[in-house]
């Protein structure tokens, strides 16, 4: 059977508390593998351990070893934000697959398929296009011409669309992905570790605007390693965003992880905070098609109307 874990970046805060308690809870409801799934959380601001843990006695339940980001690590980053991200790269991996994946997510259903698909010794990543362009409002060839030219390999095709430009007025790069879901098997993950804090200062020497710097760093990365790439639909990592269904981008049937970034429904970072605010969340039938389907999953949870603390 394959083996995996999950890393999260947060910061220590009941918002974040909440989500990962969610995905524990969600992973669990789905059974071998991904019940015995090691939940390995980067924890940003530099708290202290034996605090995170004691405002977080459920998790002793699951599988979730809570990690503080290294103040080496800050030391070395142009801006402290990407701390937390850029920390699950620092321990290396002993499982098959690592996922990447931000708080806000929830699996809803298993994904075998893309497990086996990661199986093999070629190093591979799955992840979907990111939703927009880095550079939006830039030179959107003449940045990619740049970086791709910078880690020699500038003939690197740039023919993936960006995920939600529904109208292709945004241009194409190279495999560029939502970090809200990336998953990398075993010979890729240590690839991408060897590498990838190189490719993020490269990315800031160079950029104008950095705020997307760690996803293009992971782009560069790949390319320079020459991984391979399995491009997933938006059912791996899908956004409550009406634009999805209008366009028919997703079936909600089909989703196996929901990354709920949208806010016009409910607020992402307190619907789970509080006894009230999580009832207002599950007594309200949502208008949006996948926000209702992780409402459903959610009380589906033989948890989720646990006592709040």
């Amino acid at each position: 059977m394959t083996t995996l874990e999950f890393r999260i970046p947060i910061s220590p805060n009941p918002s974040f508390y909440s989500q990962v308690r969610l995905i524990a809870q969600s992973l669990a409801r789905l059974g071998p593998p991904y019940a015995d799934a090691q939940i390995a959380v980067a924890v940003g601001d530099a708290p202290a351990l034996a605090d995170v843990i004691d405002a977080n006695r459920w998790s002793t339940d699951y599988p979730v070893a809570w990690r503080i980001v290294p103040a080496a690590l800050y030391e070395q980053l142009p801006h402290p934000a990407w701390g937390s991200g850029m920390a699950r790269y620092i321990d290396p991996a002993n499982v098959d697959v690592t996922i990447l994946c931000d708080a806000d997510t929830c699996p809803v259903a298993r994904f075998d398929d893309l497990l086996e698909r990661l199986e093999g010794t070629a190093p591979t990543v799955a992840g979907l296009q990111a939703h927009y362009t880095p550079f939006r409002d830039m030179d959107h060839d003449g940045l990619w011409t740049m970086l791709l030219g910078a880690i020699g390999r500038p003939d690197t095709p740039r023919s993936v669309p960006y995920s939600m430009d529904v109208d292709r007025l945004q241009g194409s790069s190279p495999p560029y992905f939502n970090y809200g879901f990336v998953a990398f098997n075993a010979a890729a993950f240590g690839l991408v570790c060897e590498r990838l804090l190189e490719m993020l200062l490269l990315a800031c020497r160079l950029l104008p605007s950095q705020p997307f710097s760690a996803q293009v760093a992971l782009t560069l990365t790949l390319l320079q390693a020459d991984i391979d790439v399995l491009p997933l639909g938006h059912a791996f990592n899908c956004a409550n965003d009406d634009l999805l269904l209008a366009h028919c981008l997703v079936d909600p049937a089909d989703i196996r992880v929901i990354h709920y970034l949208r806010t016009d429904e409910f607020n992402r970072h307190d619907f789970l905070t509080s006894e009230s605010r999580f009832l207002a969340f599950i007594n309200a039938e949502k208008r949006n098609a996948v926000s209702e389907r992780l409402r459903q999953h959610i009380l589906s949870l033989p948890e989720a109307l646990y006592t709040w603390t």
